[in-house]
């Protein structure tokens, strides 16, 4: 996805910090890249879970163009 404001530093650091938090309480764990303006995310949990996360994700305002690269399960 692309970001609608920049993310500075600090910006990205609360989103990091309020992100693991909050997955923790879900059980979803995973990757979150982001450079000039764009995100890569990789989530990882039980189906259900990663799947309301990732509902939760394409709602959000602060990005834009989110698409799923890859679903799927692995061992």
């Amino acid at each position: 996805s692309t970001a609608t404001e920049p993310f500075d530093d600090n910006r990205l650091f609360r989103l990091l910090r309020q992100s693991r938090e909050a997955n923790a309480a879900r059980g979803v764990t995973g990757a979150l890249i982001y450079k000039n303006g764009v995100f890569v995310q990789m989530l990882e949990g039980a189906a259900g879970d990663v799947e309301r996360l990732r509902d939760k994700i394409y709602a959000d305002p602060r990005h834009t163009g989110v698409m799923t690269l890859v679903h799927g399960h692995a061992e």
